[in-house]
C-alpha cells in the first residue's frame, strides 16, 4: 500500500509540473505584480515616491510611495525568484529612469531626457 501511495503522485508529477509552469509565466507573474504595485503607488506628491529597480520579467523599475518601497522590492524578488524557479528567464537593457512624479495621484517616472 506504501508503494501505491508513492507512485500515485509521481503518476501526477507531469501534470502539476505543467500547471506550475503556467502559472509562472511571464505574463501571469508580471500581472500579479502590477496588481501589487498598484495597491503600493498612491500619491499626493512626487517627494512622496521613489522608484524600485525590478528584474526581468517585470521590467526595469517601477515608481511607489517610498513608505512602501521594502514592500514591493520583496515582492518583486519573490516572483523573479518564482519565475526562474520555473526554468524561465529573460534579459533587459535598461534605461536610467526619469524624474519621479505623482501624475493623477499615483507615482510615475517620467521618460528620461
Amino acid at each position: 500500500q506504501l508503494a501505491r501511495m508513492n507512485t500515485l503522485p509521481l503518476r501526477k508529477l507531469p501534470w502539476l509540473l505543467a500547471l506550475g509552469l503556467s502559472a509562472c509565466s511571464a505574463e501571469s507573474v508580471k500581472r500579479d505584480f502590477d496588481a501589487f504595485v498598484a495597491d503600493a503607488n498612491s500619491c499626493q506628491a512626487a517627494d512622496e515616491c521613489t522608484v524600485v529597480f525590478t528584474d526581468c520579467p517585470l521590467g526595469c523599475f517601477v515608481a511607489v510611495r517610498a513608505d512602501r518601497k521594502n514592500d514591493v522590492e520583496a515582492e518583486a524578488a519573490r516572483l523573479t525568484k518564482l519565475y526562474r524557479s520555473s526554468g524561465q528567464g529573460c534579459a533587459y537593457d535598461c534605461v536610467t529612469p526619469g524624474e519621479v512624479t505623482c501624475t493623477s495621484q499615483r507615482c510615475a517616472v517620467a521618460p528620461a531626457p
